[in-house]
């Protein structure tokens, strides 16, 4: 079955961070930070260091971020042919989400959605709880991921999930830095600090015999 969604942030604009098309950025909650640098940005490492070392640093990383690269050679995921990714980063706690247009899921529908992401190491920032990165699809249909903390390495993550058995649903794909939702009546805000990098977002319908 071809992908609903196949998405390298390869089309975004120049201007980084740019908005990619089809994305909208905002945070989560009211009592988070949304003063995030977010957006499609460019991984030459140069021209990225640049940006990070310029006095007001546009992209909110750390100054020692090339340093924290296992293999600077190896910034980006597994069969990737241009440099650009999807980046959510904050010095402050914050719960921020970019999410996709809308996609329609069918009656007796299931879907698997697959993203490279690469983070620090949330362990060591901050000295409360830091839930790091999250994947996502919210709207008709909820459902996430555990907490994402890769280790400055690119692992490729998945999420199943399925549509009514009755009617059709309206569902976004939502790529996050710390996660605020509500189940039940119960309201729970995961909150993070730092940066989390998407590539690779893969929206596919699959099987009954593959979801389950």
């Amino acid at each position: 079955m071809p992908a609903l969604l196949d998405e390298d942030f390869s089309s975004a604009g120049t201007s980084y961070p740019s908005t990619p098309s089809g994305w909208t950025g905002s945070a989560l909650h009211g009592n988070v930070s949304s003063k995030v640098a977010a957006g499609v940005i460019s991984l030459k490492i140069d021209s990225l260091m640049a940006k990070v070392n310029e006095a007001d640093n546009p992209y909110k990383l750390p100054g020692n971020f090339e340093d924290t690269l296992s293999d600077p050679d190896k910034i980006l995921s597994p069969d990737k042919d241009n440099y650009n990714v999807l980046m959510i980063s904050s010095p402050i706690k914050t719960a921020y989400s970019y999410k996709s247009t809308a996609y329609t899921a069918g009656a007796n529908s299931y879907y698997k959605l697959s993203v490279y992401v690469y983070t620090p190491d949330f362990h060591t920032i901050g000295e409360d709880a830091n839930y790091g990165a999250f994947i996502a699809v919210s709207g008709d249909i909820n459902a996430v991921s555990a907490p994402i903390n890769t280790k400055n390495t690119w692992q490729a993550f998945s999420l199943y999930f399925s549509g009514y058995g009755y009617k059709s649903a309206s569902f976004s794909v939502s790529l996050q830095l710390g996660d605020y939702r509500t189940e039940d009546d119960v309201s729970s805000l995961r909150p993070a600090e730092g940066y989390a990098l998407f590539d690779s977002v893969v929206l596919q319908p699959v099987s009954y015999e593959t979801f389950n």
